[in-house]
């Protein structure tokens, strides 16, 4: 029946064909049933396919949706069409591509953390990020997508490192180190807030610096007082041992502790 070959062969495959072709089998006498099941079920093939075609095609346009956007209620629903396919390579070709938009959220939020407060634990979180977005991108397959993925996750090993750099930076060497690590990374916003820990980092340990040496410099200035001071009571005792010698009578004592006093 050419109705049915119709709905069969249109390309794209169309509903309205498949309506057309079951209104011509309906036209057909019932004496030939075994004639009009055989088109029906041709007709119905048809039907699925299309509907395979329409949820595959609104999974598809949903992910890439989700992929733009980034939103959590995109991946949401990204992820509710996809689920209403049948088992198959798209299906888990498109799972992976949620999981490694779920992923990319994930790094991006660790990577803000750690450039804010440059803690140990969240450096912890975000190399477990980066684990996580390598393995869901080496599912990926080829494309812009995946080019943008890889970039941003060389933009949170950079950091990560430009980070490691600037924690060590105590003089020129180790400064200028960690100021060429900085410089490898691509991400402007990221670089200025990096370069402006280091920025703090050097002047606190300038500060610091000038600190240790006023601290030195009062002990210093406190063990001087004390010696002068020491000093000034030595020569008052010496004085007043003079004053007492003025006051003996004369004779051969007076003279002999007068001498003692003299240092004779």
């Amino acid at each position: 029946m050419k109705a049915v070959e119709k709905a069969e062969t249109s390309t794209p495959l169309k509903m309205i064909n498949v309506t057309s072709a079951r209104k011509a089998i309906d036209k057909i006498n019932e004496k030939y049933q075994d004639t009009i099941d055989n088109l029906d079920v041709r007709v119905n093939k048809v039907e699925s396919t299309i509907m395979l075609e329409n949820k595959e095609t609104s999974a598809i346009k949903a992910v890439e949706k989700a992929e733009k956007s980034m939103k959590d209620i995109d991946i949401a629903l990204a992820r509710d069409a996809v689920d209403l396919l049948s088992d198959n390579d798209i299906k888990i070709q498109l799972n992976n591509r949620i999981d490694a938009i779920n992923n990319i959220n994930k790094l991006e939020n660790s990577l803000a953390k750690y450039v804010k407060e440059l803690s140990e634990e969240y450096r912890l979180e975000l190399n477990i990020a980066i684990r996580d977005v390598d393995k869901a991108i080496e599912k990926l397959e080829e494309g812009n997508i995946k080019a943008k993925y890889k970039s941003r996750l060389l933009v949170a090993r950079k950091t990560r490192t430009a980070i490691d750099k600037i924690k060590l930076a105590k003089d020129d060497y180790t400064i200028k180190v960690a100021d060429d690590a900085i410089a490898e990374v691509t991400d402007s916003r990221i670089k200025e807030v990096l370069e402006k820990k280091l920025k703090d980092i050097v002047l606190q340990k300038e500060i610091d610096r000038k600190i240790e040496e006023a601290t030195e410099a009062v002990e210093k200035a406190k063990e001087n007082v004390k010696e002068i001071m020491e000093a000034n009571e030595n020569l008052e005792a010496v004085n007043n041992a003079e004053e007492e010698v003025k006051q003996l009578p004369t004779g051969s004592v007076k003279k002999r502790t007068s001498n003692y006093n003299q240092g004779t």
